[in-house]
């Protein structure tokens, strides 16, 4: 009998270090929770300020990606617009030269080949100076230097 109060002690002693052990685990327990709850709104201030700062990261992202695709937009337009007015000027420029060539008729350079060559003193009574043969000085030079107007 002595051995069964003995057990029977044992047991209770066990249940009291486990009761003593579990409310010791609870009280940590009830602490941790009580300090969770005082830091909940320190950490929910800190993730808002992390969600804001994301959010506003992003939105500069895709505002800088919506003015990449607005410049590339822009610059493919005018782009078009150059090859467009290139086009133009290309169109023209082949009626101009078809124009000239139409005038180019192989009868102006036998004609051309036709002209006599000047005399070699043909202007040279522009470049006198004293007067020869009674004619009056002709000062082209000089006009050519210092006058305006026609000659």
């Amino acid at each position: 009998m002595e051995k069964l109060e003995r057990t029977r002690a044992e047991d209770i002693e066990r249940l009291r270090a486990d009761d003593i052990e579990r409310s010791s685990r609870s009280e940590v327990q009830h602490s941790n929770i009580v300090y969770a709850l005082d830091d909940l709104p320190e950490k929910s201030e800190a993730l808002k300020l992390h969600c804001s700062s994301t959010l506003t990261a992003l939105t500069r992202q895709l505002e800088c990606q919506l003015q990449e695709c607005y410049k590339t937009k822009r610059v493919t337009e005018h782009m078009q617009e150059t090859l467009i007015r290139l086009s133009e000027e290309a169109q023209l420029r082949r009626s101009q030269l078809r124009i000239l060539e139409s005038h180019m008729d192989p009868v102006i350079k036998m004609r051309e080949s036709s002209i006599n060559n000047a005399h070699a003193e043909t202007y040279n009574w522009m470049l006198l100076r004293a007067t020869e043969n009674g004619y009056p000085e002709v000062r082209f030079l000089e006009w050519l230097t210092e006058e305006t107007g026609v000659f």
